[in-house]
C-alpha cells in the first residue's frame, strides 16, 4: 500500500503540468483532466476523465484529501480508479485503458464510481474489451456508522 501512495504522488506530481477544466451547472461541478495512467507494459496513457460531482461533494474531498486543489484531487480519481481496474483482471499485464472514461459521485455517497473501459486478457489469455464498475471511496470520506443502542425504559 505504501509503494502505490508513493507511485500515486509521482504521477501526481508528473501530472501536475496538464489542464484541468472545471465548469460549475447548478450545484454540479463537471470536472475534465486528463491523466497519464501507466498501462500493463509500463508506458504512460494519456486518459481524459470527466468527473461529474455536487458541489458540496467535490469541495469536501478537496478539503478533507488534502492534496491541495482541484487538479491534484481530480489527478488521484483518476489513477485510483485505473488501478482498481486494473486489478479485476486476471492479467494486470495486460491492462490497456480506454482513452475516455466518465467517473461519477454516487447517489448514496458511497464514492467516485466508473463504469471503466479497458482492454485485457482474461485467464484463458484471450484478448477483449472488458468494462468493469469501479468505486473509489476516499478513506477520509468514508461514512462513520454509530450503532446507537436504545436504553430500556423502567416503568
Amino acid at each position: 500500500m505504501k509503494r502505490l501512495f508513493i507511485l500515486v504522488f509521482v504521477l501526481i506530481s508528473i501530472n501536475a503540468n496538464a489542464q484541468l477544466t472545471k465548469k460549475l451547472q447548478g450545484d454540479e461541478y463537471t470536472l475534465i483532466d486528463t491523466v497519464l495512467i501507466t498501462n500493463g507494459h509500463g508506458d504512460d496513457i494519456p486518459v481524459v476523465f470527466t468527473i461529474y460531482v455536487q458541489k458540496d461533494k467535490w469541495e469536501t474531498y478537496v478539503a478533507v484529501t488534502k492534496f491541495g486543489g482541484d487538479k491534484e484531487g481530480a489527478d488521484m480519481v483518476g489513477m485510483a480508479v485505473s488501478l482498481m481496474a486494473q486489478g479485476h483482471l486476471k492479467n494486470g499485464d495486460s491492462f490497456e485503458p480506454f482513452k475516455k472514461q466518465i467517473v461519477t459521485w454516487t447517489k448514496d455517497d458511497i464514492g467516485f464510481t466508473c463504469l471503466y473501459g479497458m482492454m485485457g486478457r482474461d485467464g484463458l489469455g484471450n484478448l477483449g474489451e472488458v468494462k468493469e464498475i469501479v468505486v473509489y471511496t476516499p478513506r477520509e470520506m468514508k461514512k462513520r456508522v454509530e450503532v446507537i443502542t436504545p436504553l430500556p425504559i423502567n416503568d
